[in-house]
């Protein structure tokens, strides 16, 4: 029988090696869940408060079946550009401004979370406008200081990224 020089270390070895394995198994689980699920991003800008505040960081939902009326997501622009808007119109919908209010459908829209009047800024748009099939406008609710549909116009659903599910504000404001 062979007498093993460094016997008494082979267990610790196994050991280390055992858990540096579960160790990189946890870490590729963790970079396919914010790389297929969960998306991170920080709010830049004002264009969102009081709902959500410059530098604030949130985390959206990647696989979402179906969007609704006044869900927070984040958008990407064919641009690059990135931000975080509230959806207020959905396909087929009718969206209009009157007296500094959002009308969808005719509907003047009750919006608590709306910061300043909702007016028509200046693009392409004519208003009413109709949203195609896959279309969805977006507004900040800061309306005065937001680049949003009014901007840029409606926005493909492949442009919406996800949805927010959890936001931390970092930045208080006083």
């Amino acid at each position: 029988m062979k007498k093993r020089i460094l016997g008494r270390y082979d267990g610790k070895k196994r050991s280390w090696f055992r858990q540096f394995k579960e160790f990189l198994a946890l870490l590729l689980l963790i970079v396919l869940l914010f790389q297929l699920v969960v998306g991170v991003f920080f709010v830049k800008g004002d264009s969102m408060y009081p709902t959500l505040d410059d530098g604030e960081l949130a985390l959206y939902l990647r696989i979402v079946p179906e969007y609704h009326r006044g869900d927070i997501v984040s958008v990407r622009l064919p641009s690059g550009e990135q931000y975080v808007k509230r959806i207020v119109g959905l396909p087929g919908d009718e969206v209009d401004f009157k007296d500094g209010r959002l009308l969808i459908n005719g509907e003047p829209q009750d919006e608590p979370y709306a910061n300043g009047e909702s007016a028509p800024e200046g693009n392409n748009l004519t208003y009413p406008c109709t949203l195609t099939a896959d279309r969805y406008f977006v507004l900040g609710d800061n309306r005065i200081q937001s680049m949003d549909s009014r901007i840029f116009g409606p926005i493909l659903k492949s442009e919406l990224k996800g949805k927010m599910v959890v936001h931390l504000r970092i930045i208080r404001r006083d």
